[in-house]
């Protein structure tokens, strides 16, 4: 079953182009009868263009998140993390840190390239 489905709905994407419809350039009901009702998919595109987390949380000149603005808005939040032993997950643990203490996990990763996986939840 696995086979069929991989090679069956690789080639319907490969067969037919699916449209790349601009946030807010279509009406709802035109999405519902075209997309929705007919159960057709399309891309849309733009719908985070306004959103802090694609304007303010990064540093756009050097293509990185904004650690300094993260640390200051979100720095004393709990969240959750697991940390891999291994790219498989075999061990990982489960943890909770404060969003700051991730951040400069982060901020190490991006500038040093540690070897160390940790995924915030």
């Amino acid at each position: 079953m696995d086979n069929f489905v991989q090679e069956n709905c690789s080639k319907a994407i490969i067969d037919h182009e699916i449209p790349r419809i601009k946030m807010g350039s279509i009406t709802y009901m035109d999405f519902f009868k075209n997309y929705i009702q007919s159960n057709e998919p399309c891309i849309i595109y733009g719908v985070t263009n306004d959103w802090n987390a694609s304007t303010q949380w990064i540093d756009i000149e050097n293509n990185i998140p904004n650690f300094q603005l993260l640390e200051n808005l979100y720095g004393n939040i709990n969240v959750p993390v697991v940390d891999f032993e291994t790219a498989d997950c075999v061990p990982c643990t489960k943890r909770i840190t404060l969003f700051g203490d991730y951040l400069k996990y982060w901020k190490d990763r991006f500038e040093n390239k540690t070897s160390q996986l940790s995924y915030l939840k």
